[in-house]
């Protein structure tokens, strides 16, 4: 009987499985490659700013408005914003500003610069500026040549959706509201071509209020446009002048809803028979009165026409031939029951030898509804333009210049919040031919943010390739090939890290302990002195001047010269410089202030400056609450809520700023620890890099929080408040860690 073969085993498929196995690894690897660095562009992009063109016609996410303004002019613009670093719009108008910079790479000859200041720490930028241009904080200054610009937070701000919104109180808190490319390049237009006029809107009658901000009474938003295109924008109230103010260039009567007297009257009248120019915008056949002077114009109002519809809005495209509206093909305008108008010639026009000439500038269908095609279709004027020229029977030169329109809600900031830009673009044109500003650059529209990215088909491709098939490509390999490098850095960082140029120590703690030396101390200072190395003494206190520090340090053996110490009284004077503050102190910080030439007074200073005052009572809190409350700044030198004495804890400075603050409604800026700007103040006066000193002190919620705030290298010394259990808790960690001044020695010694 034949054998019957055997299955043989299957061949050993290890191999492949762990060939598998490494290529899903290598896979897995590539995909969190990749999403790393997705993230880490996404996180660089919103913080870095960089383009690069593969246009030949982009220019950022300016409007156009912006861009054809920029190309008229010629030289350098310097661009500076000045913001807290909480506030919503802080992001928004440094990103704005860089792309004024990087729209300037696009228009020969023009170089704008840009900066970007940190209102919180960057105090001598701060400084410099306040001194220069005495702005606002949270605000952007546009330099051109020898003359600026300043654009407050409010000029930035779009219309507030609330029924008051007054001039002393904050934009609302998110930057959806930011508008800043509008009032930014109404300043770059007011230094290219400076506009020297004055519109009077008429008041006490009922009309459209340009001081308000409310949605329904208000016209703040049309006054806020005039005012963006260089243009001085006042009330006027004939009942308290004689005549229409001389320096009036053109008036604007904003739907009167009581009747004018008729002395008033009589002074519009007068007024546009001596060659005025005005905007009447009339919601009533009786116009508040001004029906008489429209019909010796040669105008007749008719009364509204009633719809259907329950508001009664009309919208319409229909334009006549006029310098007003040779930008408005197309563009839609919106009103509210609006009167329509005739042209009479009739008595007394025919009286008249200098006969107006009358232009329809926006017309609307009989029968109220908007045809498909405005061709053939009846239409009755609901604004017009009226012009008389020349020199008339009486011998008096005129150059008179009136626009009619049949409503005065199209100009309310409920429309203006509607987003009807056809509305603003239909005024301001008006106004611009009232004024003959046709060589004046005009804004209409708000900020675009639209891009027309049309690729240059001479060298975009070029670049376009290289981008995404050579540097993408690269930027991920060498991620992968450097990952783990960074971390390497940081675990040997203590023995790897550059010499040091600087150490800033705290006191109270770290070198001494109430009356005596912290063991060491003196040695280990004395020390690092004969190699060069600055020692610094950086203290909240303000109270003493830095000879008795100095004189309490030598007493324990330890080197100090008057220039060592940094405290918050040397800030606080450095940062009101040659200002005026009322300050509430001892001799520490009223000593350094006369140094820096600061004045004292109580009489409406600059600032308000709060520090330990073991004199500080009920007075003292009535004036610097009053102070702060009439437009002084709040600084305090400290937030340290306790003071420790030999044996007991006593109120600190921060007992005396929540006082303040609670009396005034007002936060302070902080100067002290652990803010960065002491620290910032020491680096700049020992003349060092952040990668070249150390912090050294004992707690961490100050000496430890304010070297990390500043970008510096800390050492929590086991020798006063904090413990190293602290560190986990209070959720700050230091660079390292010593338990004395032989600890630190050693493990600095690489390095000193």
């Amino acid at each position: 009987m034949p054998q019957l073969a055997t299955k043989q085993p299957d061949a050993p498929k290890t191999g492949i499985r762990g060939k598998r196995r490494v290529a899903g690894i290598n896979a897995s690897l590539a995909a969190l490659i990749a999403f790393a660095v997705l993230v880490v562009s996404n996180i660089a992009s919103s913080r870095l700013y960089v383009h690069q063109h593969f246009d030949n016609t982009v220019a950022g996410g300016l409007s156009a408005d912006t861009q054809e303004i920029l190309k008229n002019f010629q030289g350098e613009i310097r661009m500076t914003s000045i913001f807290e670093s909480t506030h919503p719009y802080r992001r928004a108008a440094r990103a704005l500003l860089l792309e004024y910079a990087e729209a300037s790479t696009l228009v020969p000859g023009l170089q704008i610069t840009t900066r970007s200041i940190d209102a919180n720490h960057d105090m001598v930028a701060v400084s410099e500026m306040m001194h220069k241009f005495n702005p606002e904080i949270n605000s952007i200054i546009v330099e051109y040549g020898s003359e600026h610009r300043i654009v407050s937070e409010f000029d930035m701000t779009a219309p507030s959706d609330e029924p008051t919104w007054t001039g002393g109180s904050s934009p609302a808190g998110d930057a959806s509201q930011f508008m800043g490319e509008r009032a930014c390049t109404a300043a770059i237009a007011q230094l290219l071509n400076p506009v020297d006029a004055t519109v009077y809107f008429l008041g006490g009658h009922g009309e459209y209020d340009i001081t308000s901000h409310h949605h329904i009474t208000g016209a703040s938003s049309i006054a806020q446009a005039l005012m963006a295109n260089g243009l001085t924008v006042k009330p006027l109230y004939l009942a308290q002048t004689q005549r229409i103010p001389g320096d009036c260039d053109a008036l604007v009567v904003a739907g009167p809803r009581t009747m004018l007297t008729q002395r008033e009257v009589e002074q519009v009248s007068s007024y546009l028979s001596d060659g005025g120019k005005a905007i009447m915008l009339i919601d009533h056949a009786y116009a508040g009165g001004l029906a008489s002077i429209l019909e010796n114009w040669g105008i007749k109002i008719l009364p509204p026409r009633q719809n259907a519809a329950p508001r009664n809005y009309v919208s319409t495209t229909a334009y006549g031939e006029h310098p007003v509206t040779r930008r408005m093909n197309n563009i839609m305008t919106v009103f509210s029951l609006p009167c329509s108008f005739e042209t009479t010639s009739a008595d007394p026009v025919s009286e008249r030898a200098d006969k107006p000439k009358i232009t329809p500038l926006v017309m609307i269908p009989a029968n109220g509804m908007m045809p498909s095609s405005s061709e053939g279709a009846q239409c009755t004027p609901i604004a017009l333009a009226c012009e008389l020229g020349g020199v008339a029977l009486t011998g008096r030169s005129h150059n008179t210049k009136l626009v009619v329109i049949g409503d005065s809600e199209f100009i309310s900031n409920a429309m203006s919040q509607a987003n009807l830009e056809g509305n603003t673009m239909l005024f301001l044109s008006s106004v611009e031919w009232l004024l003959d500003m046709r060589n004046q650059p005009v804004l209409y529209a708000d900020a675009g943010t639209t891009l027309n990215p049309g690729i240059d088909p001479a060298a975009g491709w070029q670049y376009l390739v290289v981008v995404v098939a050579l540097l993408i490509p690269s930027a991920i390999l060498a991620a992968g090939l450097f990952l783990i490098m960074p971390l390497m850095r940081r675990m040997n960082k203590a023995t790897t890290g550059k010499k040091l140029k600087a150490i800033f120590f705290d006191l109270d703690g770290t070198v001494y302990a109430g009356d005596r030396e912290i063991p060491g101390a003196s040695q280990f200072i004395t020390r690092c002195r004969a190699k060069g190395i600055r020692c610094m003494y950086i203290t909240n206190r303000s109270n003493r001047k830095p000879e008795k520090v100095c004189e309490q340090l030598h007493g324990y053996g330890i080197p100090c010269d008057p220039d060592d110490v940094v405290s918050t009284a040397h800030a606080a004077a450095h940062y009101v410089g040659k200002g005026s503050a009322y300050i509430i102190g001892e001799e520490g910080l009223e000593s350094a202030m006369l140094e820096q030439g600061a004045t004292i007074t109580d009489k409406s200073p600059d600032y308000v400056v709060v520090s330990l005052d073991r004199n500080f009572n009920y007075d003292k809190l009535v004036i610097a609450c009053a102070l702060i409350g009439n437009g002084s700044k709040f600084i305090a030198t400290n937030l340290d809520p306790r003071l420790k004495l030999a044996n007991r804890l006593a109120p600190g400075t921060g007992a005396i700023v929540a006082a303040v603050e609670t009396g005034s409604g007002v936060k302070p800026i902080v100067l002290g620890k652990p803010e960065r700007i002491i620290i910032d103040m020491a680096l700049e006066r020992c003349g060092c890099a952040s990668d070249e000193a150390l912090v050294v002190g004992d707690f961490l919620q100050t000496d430890i929080a304010s070297g990390i705030n500043a970008g510096i290298e800390t050492v929590l010394m086991l020798t006063g408040v904090s413990t190293e259990a602290d560190i986990a808790s209070s959720g700050i960690t230091p660079t390292h860690v010593a338990k004395d001044f032989a600890a630190l020695a050693s493990m600095l010694s690489p390095r000193l």
